[in-house]
């Protein structure tokens, strides 16, 4: 018996922008995929770790996060 591993794959026709930003926040909500405000930068940033880290992962002031 020969093993096949099956990948679930969406293809989407997208003709502009609007359709892009559709298909994006379609995955993200899908994926249960979070999206954080930094508290240093205030830069948008995806967790790593967590759904609910406030720091991205940008270095700041003395190479560290504040």
């Amino acid at each position: 018996i020969l093993n096949h591993k099956v990948y679930n794959v969406t293809v989407y026709e997208l003709t502009n922008l609007w359709d892009f930003l559709n298909a994006y926040f379609y995955y993200l909500t899908t994926n249960n995929i979070h999206i954080n405000k930094c508290k240093n930068c205030n830069q948008y940033f995806i967790p790593t770790k967590k759904s609910n880290e406030t720091l991205c992962d940008n270095i700041y002031k003395n190479r560290q996060n504040l």
